[in-house]
């Protein structure tokens, strides 16, 4: 493999020999350190916004897995400090009510005691004493 250029120039700063066909005159490390890339606030935070929701190359929309469903959910539900159910223990668990889909109305807290009532799951548990 040939290289088309030939290192006849030198950094501006380091005096490193660079390819002759550098724009900038510096090596690579010198001229990270010459012109540093800064974005703004206001260009940070539309960069951001251009990249939210359904903008997002990883969206999966419907296709979403448990975990990132469950993800998704947590950070636009607020958590309350009881159960949802009965209002007695601290809420720890994230439950669905039905449809799984990201509709906010469609997801409860409920303490772990209540989520496995009605899971069907506490009585599953209990049924081998039986």
């Amino acid at each position: 493999m040939t290289n088309h250029y030939k290192l006849r120039k030198k950094c501006k700063t380091c005096g490193k020999l660079i390819g002759d066909r550098s724009i900038t005159g510096y090596c690579n490390p010198c001229r990270n350190k010459a012109f540093p890339m800064k974005h703004s606030k206001e260009t940070k935070e539309k960069m951001r916004k251009a990249k939210l929701g359904k903008k997002n190359p990883f969206w999966k929309g419907t296709k979403v897995g448990y975990n990132g469903l469950h993800r998704w959910v947590e950070r636009r539900l607020e958590k309350p400090e009881l159960c949802e159910r009965c209002n007695k223990r601290p809420a720890i668990d994230l439950a669905n009510k039905g449809v799984y889909n990201r509709d906010l109305e469609n997801w409860e807290y409920l303490c772990r005691h209540c989520h496995m009532k009605e899971d069907g799951r506490l009585k599953q548990l209990t049924s081998w004493r039986d």
